[in-house]
C-alpha cells in the first residue's frame, strides 16, 4: 500500500465525506471499505438536512432524492411526550442512503482519494 496522510477506515456517508474534506485540503487520503459495494448494507435513513448538505457541499442529484419538501417532524419519546417541529420552508431532504453513500464516495474519488475494497468480489 501506498504512504497517505489519512487513511479512513468505513466508506459509508461519514467515512466519504471525512475522506472527501480531507483531499480538498490537499491530503493523500485512501479509504478502506469491508463491503463489496459502497453504502450497502444500508444502516440508517436518508433524512438529511439542507443546510449540512451546503456546508458539506454535498447535494445530492434529484435522481437520488425521494422528497426534497420536509418542512417538519415529531419526535416521540420513550415516555410518550411527543415534540413537533414545524418550519415555514423546507429544512431537509430524503434520498436513497445507499446511493447517496456512493454518490459522496465518488466525490472523493474525483478528488484523488483511493478507495480499497479487500472484499469486493
Amino acid at each position: 500500500m501506498e504512504k497517505y496522510d489519512i487513511i479512513v477506515v468505513g466508506g459509508s456517508v461519514n467515512g466519504a465525506q471525512a475522506a472527501l474534506s480531507a483531499a480538498k485540503q490537499g491530503r493523500s487520503v485512501a479509504v478502506i471499505e469491508e463491503h463489496p459495494t459502497v453504502g450497502m448494507p444500508e444502516h440508517c435513513s436518508g433524512l438529511f438536512s439542507y443546510w449540512g448538505l451546503q456546508i458539506l457541499d454535498s447535494m445530492p442529484p434529484d435522481s437520488i432524492i425521494f422528497n426534497k419538501e420536509i418542512y417538519g417532524s415529531r419526535i416521540v419519546a420513550p415516555n410518550a411526550k411527543v415534540l413537533t417541529v414545524k418550519k415555514a420552508e423546507p429544512h431537509a431532504i430524503v434520498a436513497d442512503r445507499a446511493a447517496f453513500d456512493r454518490f459522496v464516495m465518488d466525490m472523493a474519488i474525483q478528488r484523488g482519494v483511493d478507495l480499497y475494497q479487500p472484499f469486493r468480489e
